[in-house]
């Protein structure tokens, strides 16, 4: 068979806790600083009413019963055996610390959840927010999830992000100082962008990865 040029994340993972492991998608009822209206209201251009997130997630139901019953479906169709609780839609880290820590320690009481992923965006990552970050990431496995699209200000000005380039390079420095795994979403092929706008892109986040950190697209 041949060899991969490089290693899948289930491997890893499967690896790393003796198992197969799969996330679970789940909303805890978060906002977005870019809907200054509301959770219905209209924030980045690509962005849907219900914000991103995997089809299927049930919205009005509480963060363990989302976990629980999403479990029984990834045991039966992928034989999961561990799980990674992915909080997705709008923004993860848009609440006071106090109400984030209720959240994220709801889904790690829940049976064989072994780590999080926050999705957020970087302007949502105050001090105080990070540090929080840090001490799940001494406690569990923890990947922060970073929106950014494009490097490019023209772009994220079409995308009307709300935020630019610089916004997202503060945030993910005092994240990597903080010693936090960090996930970066990128959408490659925007309205408007060159090919070499593009490549640009992809190539200042491996050069990025080379110097401090590994990061990833989606």
């Amino acid at each position: 068979m041949r060899r991969k040029a490089f290693r899948l994340y289930s491997t890893y993972l499967k690896q790393r806790f003796n198992g197969r492991v799969h996330k679970i998608s789940i909303d805890a009822g978060f906002g977005c600083p870019n809907r200054r209206g509301g959770r219905d209201a209209h924030g980045c251009l690509f962005c849907e009413p219900g914000g991103s997130g995997s089809v299927g997630i049930e919205r009005d139901a509480a963060i363990p019963l989302q976990l629980e019953r999403a479990k029984e479906l990834m045991r039966r169709k992928y034989r999961a055996k561990y799980f990674i609780a992915y909080f997705q839609p709008f923004s993860n880290t848009f609440a006071p610390v106090d109400v984030l820590r209720n959240c994220y320690d709801q889904a790690l009481d829940v049976d064989a959840v072994v780590g999080l992923a926050i999705g957020t965006r970087p302007d949502c990552l105050p001090p105080e927010t990070l540090d929080l970050l840090a001490e799940y990431d001494r406690r569990t496995y923890l990947w922060l999830e970073l929106g950014l699209q494009s490097i490019h200000d023209r772009t994220l000005n079409y995308l009307q992000r709300g935020h630019d380039y610089q916004c997202f390079l503060d945030a993910y420095q005092q994240a990597k100082a903080r010693g936090l795994r960090v996930c970066v979403h990128l959408i490659l092929g925007l309205p408007g962008e060159s090919r070499e706008e593009m490549l640009a892109t992809a190539e200042e986040m491996a050069g990025r990865r080379r110097k401090v950190a590994p990061v990833a697209c989606a």
